[in-house]
């Protein structure tokens, strides 16, 4: 079965790129719309954050790059079955945001990718399951920064 390598999403927002950077990156801001709880450990390339999705679990994220406030790139695993197991040393996706300003506000991409190189029991799941996820995470998001 053929998997899509990437989920892609872009959003309008009317805000600047700085603020919606603040909702991407800091702690008490993630949690009011991605997950239950934040904890960024550190903000720099190779720093790790932790989300808690509280009945779905946690996940584990490596910033693999970042740009502020235009771009940040971080490696997750949103599955179960690898935990202890680094991200980067085992199966992970990778999600890629860009902002750039449009107007008064803010052109916000998300793109997820690397589906295609996960195990085949997990890929075509795990695909699924992000697609809906992102779905409802990018509208949090959109509902959170209009609040």
């Amino acid at each position: 079965m053929h998997v899509p390598d990437t989920i892609e999403r872009t959003l309008t927002l009317p805000h600047p790129p700085e603020r919606i950077w603040r909702a991407l990156t800091e702690p008490e801001e993630i949690g009011g719309w991605f997950g239950e709880r934040a904890e960024v450990l550190e903000l720099r390339p190779g720093g790790r954050t932790v989300i808690d999705f509280g009945e779905y679990g946690s996940a584990d994220f490596v910033i693999t790059a970042l740009d502020p406030p235009r771009r940040l790139v971080w490696a997750w695993r949103s599955f179960p079955g690898w935990e202890g197991v680094p991200v980067l040393d085992g199966p992970h996706t990778v999600v890629t945001w860009t902002l750039e300003p449009a107007g008064g506000g803010t052109t916000l991409t998300m793109v997820e990718s690397g589906f295609a190189a996960l195990p085949e029991e997990l890929a075509a799941a795990q695909h699924k399951d992000n697609t809906g996820g992102w779905d409802q995470g990018l509208e949090d998001l959109r509902a959170y920064l209009a609040a």
